[in-house]
């Protein structure tokens, strides 16, 4: 739920995307679904948020260009982007997001030498959603609640 101190505004957001890599032509090293956990802070003016965000992110990997492995790799995701109120319950919202799980580490082996190797995993997304706030009863979403100033 959104929490909202005078036209800031902070929440936590849990993201989960699922994908068929297998659909998207070559396919050594992929992030088959990925998971995040930010916490959201914006500017709120009107029924427009401005955000910036941050947290947790975990990616399904798999390995299979000269060498094998399933694992799930941990990282982190920043980002930020504008969320627009067009209804009581409906929004719209322009995301970006980076992603950075690390650098995976293996040994590749030529006639008998094996050599360590990493492969740094990072990501970047652009996000366009629609938006269903359930809030219960006919309550407002927080940001979409006149703001006044006073100079």
């Amino acid at each position: 739920a959104d929490r909202l101190h005078r036209s800031w505004v902070l929440c936590r957001e849990r993201t989960a995307t699922f994908s068929d890599p297998n659909r998207c032509g070559v396919n050594f090293f992929r992030d088959r679904n990925l998971v995040s956990v930010t916490g959201r802070l914006g500017y709120a003016w009107g029924p427009a948020l401005l955000y910036a965000k941050g947290g947790y992110a975990w990616a399904d990997t798999k390995h299979s260009f000269g060498f094998t492995g399933n694992n799930g790799d941990n990282g982190y995701t920043v980002g930020g982007g504008l969320e627009y109120m067009l209804t009581q319950n409906w929004s719209a919202k322009a995301e970006y997001a980076y992603l950075d799980f690390g650098t995976d580490t293996f040994n590749v082996g030529f006639g008998g030498a094996t050599t360590p190797t990493g492969i740094k995993t990072e990501m970047q997304q652009v996000k366009l959603g629609l938006n269903y706030r359930f809030n219960g009863f006919g309550s407002t979403p927080v940001f979409a609640e006149p703001i006044s100033s006073k100079y």
